[in-house]
């Protein structure tokens, strides 16, 4: 029998196929790899060309932007109703030229090889976002009761082209107004300071763009507070006052916050804003050294320079446009009057730069002359000197204006503003004070006023009031404090159905210190001769009444009669009020015969102060402190508890006082408190006062893509 063998041909074809099955496999494995991978790659490819014509398209997007942004600030592209209405998006886009892209070879916007720009827009919108029709103007969206804080959208796209698919990118664009007027109070300064040692209510919303302290159970916050900074119940660093008894009283349901920035005005706030600007404060000498741009550049000194005069040829921040629209309340007065040392008084007219005559304009000049008084002079106990003041007798200028005497000339964006009188009014004999590291002093030129007893007197054909010696005063010599006092102001400026001056309202703007005396835009008359000694006011509002406050909440009439408030800022280095019952001749007296009675204000104050951080390292004096915003309108009579100091309106505390620069000083020195009763006058919202265009932010939202 044969034995059994393996045979070795079937052992080799059988490994043979395990081979050819295994390298099968593989190819397979390998082609699949092969084919994931270059899946993967094409789909790599075309993500990585979407995301390129998402930003291609985005740029396209954030062109747009630019141009609508300039074509809708720009006063002189639109006409006044596309200015409060929008305009089209036809308009924008088509013939006017305003908004357009160009992929040309020359253009920035050369789209990526093997991509193009199929179509761009730019429509107008609903506040929800809807695009409208290329003919249609925006829906308009206001939250308020303010006609200028109104909003407006529109939407921008652009669809790009690329290879194996197409995208478009979708921004909205607002338009929002802002009101510096906004609140009771905005501040622009890093420190806001509230603690009241008498008793104070505010009914109006605050706005601290900073750290804000408040403190002291005599102060009663009535409406929304909001902050950028930090907030804290307490006194702020450096106030060395003493410790504030009890705490202030706010809204249960809304307590101070934490709020978001405000733009105050149309020019670039980073260069306006000490909370903005990183070389700090512009006092100080070490931050703004010789080689800092700031200081070498007269006219970027912070929002002071609103109330100052352009200086030299260098670049103006407040300058909005290349047409001459400017931020300046001097480059927007109807009419600016200048004193010098010697007490002779210029007038121009607008923007005029010869000055105005008698020959020339002899209704007008006479006029202004005729509401002016010169060298007249009372101490201020703060200051530390005799305040040589020009007076500005408001009563005069109303009546003037309600005549067509004076005229409102100015132009804004091109055209005429009708927006009511706005006066810039300088004593240029003034100094700005001298600031070292450690100190910070004024000397100025001095100059011989009349006394405190004085009369006045008509001088000559145009109609200035000058002062003369009594016989009971002799003369004498302010140092360097000079001034600008408004007298008479019981009535303002309103507007007329006829003839030019069709809108009312009065801005009063000075680099000086400004002094309001009695009662302002109330209704109140006075009897007697204006001088030294003071006048008799009739007609006082209700809030002047001896009862008028029988509770914290109590809202008496601030006006008399059928009186019709008209919208007032008082803009000044720093604002003093003397009340009704104020007298030169006894400014100089001890405190206790300068004996205030209860004053209205109905006006708008914007104004510096002096803050605690630089009384600490620049004056060596007991007590350390700003005085607060309780201080901020400024007080020189022995008021108290039983006389009352109502305000309605808004304080915009922008600034360091730099003339007035001398650091407050408890009470008993040169004033004792009043009952502050201070009100938000909201028709400020919807009628800024002359000088005061809306400010508008321009924001685009998230883009979108489809």
């Amino acid at each position: 029998m044969k034995p059994f063998v393996i045979s070795k041909r079937t052992d080799s074809g059988s490994a043979l196929m395990v081979v050819l099955m295994l390298i099968a496999t593989m190819a397979l494995m390998i082609g699949a790899v092969l084919m994931m991978t270059t899946g993967e790659a094409r789909f790599m490819k075309r993500s990585m060309n979407r995301d390129m014509a998402i930003a291609y398209a985005d740029g396209v997007v954030e062109d747009i932007f630019d141009q609508w942004r300039n074509a809708m600030s720009n006063g002189t592209n639109l006409t006044a109703t596309q200015v409060k209405n929008g305009p089209t998006g036809a308009y924008l886009t088509g013939t006017s030229g305003l908004v357009s892209i160009s992929t040309g070879s020359t253009s920035i916007h050369v789209p990526p090889a093997n991509m193009s720009l199929s179509s761009w827009s730019l429509s107008a919108a609903t506040p929800y976002g809807v695009a409208l029709s290329s003919t249609s103007t925006p829906t308009l969206e206001n939250g308020t009761n303010s006609s200028l804080l109104v909003r407006m959208y529109y939407i921008a796209t652009a669809t790009v082209t690329f290879p194996y698919g197409q995208v478009t990118v979708q921004r909205i664009f607002t338009k929002a107004g802002s009101n510096i007027f906004n609140n009771f109070l905005y501040s622009a300064q890093p420190v806001t300071e509230i603690d009241p040692g008498q008793s104070m209510y505010v009914n109006g919303t605050i706005y601290a763009g900073g750290d804000l302290y408040y403190a002291n159970g005599d102060l009663t916050l009535e409406q929304d507070v909001s902050y950028t900074g930090s907030a804290s119940v307490s006194l702020a660093p450096g106030n060395n006052e003493g410790a504030p008894s009890g705490a202030p009283t706010v809204p249960s349901t809304d307590p101070p916050h934490l709020g978001v920035s405000q733009n105050l005005i149309d020019a670039v706030t980073s260069e306006m804003d000490e909370n903005f600007i990183g070389a700090g404060d512009y006092y100080d000498t070490g931050a703004y050294s010789g080689t800092n741009y700031i200081t070498q550049d007269p006219n970027d000194k912070g929002y002071h320079e609103l109330i100052e005069t352009a200086s030299g040829t260098m670049t103006d921040p407040l300058q909005i446009d290349s047409t001459g629209d400017s931020e300046r309340l001097a480059n927007n007065a109807d009419y600016s009057i200048f004193v010098d040392g010697n007490n002779n008084v210029t007038i121009y007219k607008g923007a005029s730069a010869t000055p105005m005559t008698y020959a020339s304009n002899p209704t007008e000049y006479n006029a202004i002359m005729g509401a002016i008084t010169t060298n007249t002079a009372f101490y201020d106990g703060r200051v530390g000197d005799t305040v040589r003041a020009v007076n500005v007798d408001v009563g005069a200028i109303t009546t003037a204006y309600s005549s067509g005497k004076i005229l409102d000339n100015n132009t804004f964006e091109g055209v005429k503003a009708n927006d009511g009188l706005l006066l810039y009014v300088e004593d240029t004999s003034a100094v700005n004070a001298t600031i070292t590291s450690t100190s910070a002093t004024v000397s100025g030129s001095a100059v011989t006023t009349n006394g405190y007893g004085y009369s006045i007197t008509t001088s000559g054909t145009n109609g200035l009031h000058t002062t003369g010696t009594n016989a009971s005063s002799s003369h004498v010599t302010s140092s360097f404090a000079r001034g600008i006092r408004l007298v008479n102001g019981g009535s303002i400026p309103a507007g007329s159905t006829s003839g030019s001056n069709s809108n009312g309202g009065l801005t009063i703007a000075s680099p000086n210190p400004v002094y309001i005396q009695g009662d302002l835009n109330t209704g109140s008359t006075l009897s007697g001769s204006y001088s030294s000694s003071g006048v008799t006011v009739n007609n006082q509002p209700s809030s002047n009444g001896s009862s008028a406050y029988p509770s914290g909440t109590s809202e008496p009439s601030w006006t008399s009669g059928t009186y019709v408030e008209q919208p007032v800022v008082i803009a000044a280095d720093a604002v003093t009020i003397l009340s009704n019952s104020w007298a030169d001749s006894a400014s100089g007296s001890a405190l206790g015969s300068r004996n205030p009675s209860s004053t209205t204000v109905n006006a708008a104050i914007v104004a510096g102060n002096v803050p605690t951080e630089f009384v600490v390292s620049h004056f060596n004096v007991s007590t350390d402190y700003s005085g607060g915003v309780e201080n901020f309108p400024r007080l020189l009579e022995n008021w108290s508890g039983s006389t009352d100091l109502t305000i309605h309106g808004s304080f915009a505390l922008l600034y360091n006082s730099r003339q007035a620069v001398q650091p407050w000083q408890p009470t008993g020195n040169y004033y004792n408190a009043p009952s502050r009763r201070w009100f938000f006058d909201s028709t400020l919202q919807n009628y800024n006062p002359p000088g005061f265009p809306a400010a508008y932010t321009y924001t685009r939202g998230q883009w979108s893509t489809h």
